[in-house]
C-alpha cells in the first residue's frame, strides 16, 4: 500500500497579522525562499560527509517525532544547520566569537537556521546532538508576526511565547520548559538507535545537557542545570494536576502533554488556555504567562 507524500511547512512563519493578503503572500514567499536557501556566514564550516549525514539523521528523527503528535514540521535540510569553521579565524577572533556567543546554540526564526557554536571538530557528537535537537524544536515551533502600520514586522508568537508591547515575552520559560522536556524525551526515544551516537552512549545514563556553555566553575554549571530541571519539573507538575482534575476528558496524562506540544508546533493555544482556566479560574492562563515571562527591560 502506497503512503501519501509527507507534507511540510514551507517556513517557520505561519501567520502575519495586520498584513493584507497580498503582503502576507509576498512576505511568506520571502521566508520560504530563505528557508530553502539559507544565508550562512562567511566562516561557515564545509560539512564533511559524516557531519552532513549526522545532521540529516537528526533532522529526519525530529521530523518523525513532531509528526507523532499530529503536527507538521518545516521543510529543511542539512544546509539549515550552521557550524563555525574556527580554523578560518585567528585565535584571538575565535575567542571573541566564543565569548560573544555564550549560548551553545541558537535558532534564527525568520531564516529557519540553527547555529551551533560548539566546534564540531572537538565537541562530542552527543553534545552536538543535544544542542541541534533542542534548537530544531524551536525552529519547528509555530511563529506569527505582526505588521505595524508603518510597514515594519515584529514578533507576535514564537512557539508558546507571546511578545507584548512592554518588552515582555509572556510564557518564555513555559516555552523553554516544553522544549527542554521534548529534548529529554527525544533522547530516550531516538538516540539509542542513532548509529552516530552508539559509542558515546555506552555507559551514559542521562540525556545530554545542551544548555551549558563554557562556564568557568562547576557551581555555575550546576546552577544553570538546576534552573532547567526546575522549569521542567514545574511544567510536569502542572500537566499532572490538569490530568488528575480532568481524567474524564483524557485517557492518559500524555494526552494533556500532547495539547501543550500541539500548541507549540501548530499554534493552537486555545485548548490549553481553556483547560487551565477551567481548572484554576478565569485569567489563570494569563497569570501563567506573566509568571513565566522574560522581561527584556532588565537585559
Amino acid at each position: 500500500m502506497e503512503h501519501p507524500p509527507k507534507t511540510y511547512r514551507e517556513s517557520g512563519v505561519s501567520r502575519i497579522h495586520g498584513a493584507s493578503p497580498e503582503q502576507e503572500q509576498e512576505l511568506s514567499s520571502q521566508f520560504s525562499q530563505e528557508t530553502r536557501e539559507p544565508r550562512l556566514p562567511l566562516t561557515e564550516l564545509q560539512k564533511s560527509p559524516e557531519l552532513k549525514a549526522f545532521t540529516e539523521r537528526l533532522i529526519a528523527d525530529v521530523d518523525d517525532y513532531i509528526r507523532s503528535f499530529g503536527c507538521t514540521p518545516v521543510a529543511i535540510s542539512a544546509d539549515n544547520i550552521s557550524f563555525n569553521d574556527y580554523s578560518m579565524m585567528s585565535d584571538e577572533y575565535a575567542e571573541q566569537i566564543k565569548r560573544y556567543q555564550q549560548r551553545a546554540g541558537e535558532h534564527h526564526p525568520l531564516s529557519s537556521v540553527v547555529s551551533v557554536h560548539e566546534d564540531p571538530i572537538t565537541a562530542s557528537r552527543l553534545r552536538l546532538a543535544g544542542i541541534i535537537v533542542h534548537e530544531l524544536f524551536h525552529l519547528h515551533s509555530y511563529k506569527a508576526l505582526l505588521q505595524r502600520p508603518e510597514g515594519t514586522t515584529t514578533p507576535h508568537r514564537f512557539g508558546f511565547r507571546v511578545y507584548g508591547r512592554d518588552k515582555k515575552i509572556l510564557f518564555h520559560y513555559t516555552d523553554e520548559a516544553l522544549v527542554a522536556e521534548l529534548t529529554r524525551r527525544f533522547f530516550e526515544r531516538y538516540f539509542p538507535s542513532n548509529p552516530f551516537l552508539t559509542d558515546e552512549l555506552k555507559g551514559t545514563q542521562s540525556s545530554p545537557d545542551p544548555f551549558l556553555g563554557d562556564y568557568k566553575t562547576t557551581q555555575e554549571k550546576e546552577v544553570l542545570r538546576h534552573s532547567y530541571d526546575n522549569l521542567r519539573a514545574d511544567l510536569n507538575s502542572l500537566i499532572t494536576a490538569l490530568w488528575e482534575e480532568h481524567q474524564d476528558q483524557f485517557a492518559a496524562k500524555e494526552d494533556v502533554f500532547a495539547l501543550f506540544v500541539k500548541a507549540l508546533f501548530n499554534g493552537d493555544i486555545a485548548p490549553v488556555s481553556q483547560l487551565i482556566n477551567s481548572t484554576y479560574g478565569q485569567k489563570s492562563f494569563k497569570t501563567l504567562g506573566s509568571n513565566s515571562a522574560l522581561n527584556l527591560n532588565n537585559k
